[in-house]
């Protein structure tokens, strides 16, 4: 998918930032998006509120069930503000859309009406969406209805789909840093700060995507096509392996997080420990039974003796897979820490 770039705003207009709750308008079905933001909330000691839960035909609809659930909100607790707004839709210009309905900028400023303390509350916006931050929706629509904005983040142009990870990344690493970015005091301060964080974010991802095709392709054009779909099928077997991994540490990341704010190391350092080992053994196991079977796997295959011949990258590949469990969830433990997260580069 062609590279894309969000449009960063950041408005130095009060540096104090009170964190409440994150408000997630979801009109565009995305659930990933929504588990990114959860673990950026869970870091920033907040709650993630999603609405609709459901799909709403009629913008009138979103109109009327938003107003009521702000309501609710707002009765349940009147100290609890609203302090970040995510959208998330198609085709922005002033206008969201997406599988659980939509809206326009329009029908948000007459909720806003009715809720005139969002205007004051909210210090972020995220407009998550192609064509979502244009500099004309920003500087007529946004900026002038929330006044005490600190920071906008979106897109001017085409966004990556919800389901691409790239996109995920984004706005959880932009809402876990949104308190750092926003502490800039001088022009000078801001500048450094918006490169050192684009420059990573881009590096991180580049990296990330080289470090898992670089072998195909380099096996691709300097051994061939042939090859290539042979290392292919060893490479989906070990992935299967991996799904364990990916499993253990997506329930450990929370409570990694939740451990490192109130810094109860004890508890991470356990946490590591039975990951590493529960990993590390399941994987052994998948391993064993992926070697045992794959002599039947390629039988059962058409031009199975061709694809045979991969059969030690199985292996090799198992082995790698195997020393990344061994470490448990290194990734997360060192991605939870503000001070050393560039070292997960």
């Amino acid at each position: 998918m062609k590279l894309l770039l969000g449009l960063l705003f950041i408005i130095i207009t009060n540096f104090n930032t009170v964190y409440a709750d994150i408000l997630f308008l979801d009109l565009n079905n995305s659930p990933k998006e929504i588990e990114a933001a959860k673990k950026a909330a869970k870091q920033r000691g907040e709650k993630l509120i999603v609405f609709p839960e459901r799909a709403m035909r009629y913008p009138a609809d979103i109109e009327q069930n938003l107003n009521q659930k702000l309501t609710e909100l707002k009765s349940k607790n009147q100290q609890n503000k609203i302090s970040s707004l995510i959208i998330s839709g198609h085709d922005g210009n002033g206008h969201f859309t997406g599988s659980k309905g939509s809206m326009s900028y329009s029908d948000f400023a007459n909720i806003l009406e009715s809720h005139p303390e969002l205007k004051e509350s909210v210090k972020s916006l995220y407009l998550w969406g192609c064509y979502t931050a244009t500099p004309g929706s920003i500087i007529n629509n946004w900026k002038p209805t929330f006044k005490n904005l600190d920071v906008i983040i979106g897109y001017d142009g085409s966004a990556p789909a919800n389901d691409k990870l790239a996109g995920h990344n984004y706005l959880a690493d932009a809402l876990v840093k949104e308190k750092k970015m926003t502490s800039a005091k001088t022009d000078k301060q801001l500048k450094r700060k918006i490169i050192d964080y684009s420059l990573f974010s881009i590096l991180t991802n580049i990296g990330g995507s080289l470090a898992l095709q670089i072998d195909k392709i380099l096996i691709g054009l300097i051994v061939g096509s042939r090859s290539l779909a042979i290392f292919q099928i060893p490479i989906l077997i070990t992935e299967a392996i991996d799904v364990i991994r990916k499993a253990i540490s997506g329930v450990a990341a929370p409570i990694i997080s939740d451990s490192l704010k109130s810094n109860d190391i004890e508890s991470v350092n356990d946490i590591y420990k039975k990951s590493a080992l529960l990993q590390f053994t399941i994987g052994m196991f998948l391993l064993i039974g992926a070697w045992v079977c794959a002599d039947d796997l390629f039988h059962i295959m058409p031009k199975g003796r061709v694809f045979a011949e991969g059969k030690i990258i199985i292996l090799i590949l198992g082995f790698s897979r195997l020393i990344d469990m061994l470490t448990g969830t290194n990734t997360e433990i060192i991605s939870f820490q503000t001070k050393r997260d560039k070292y997960n580069f």
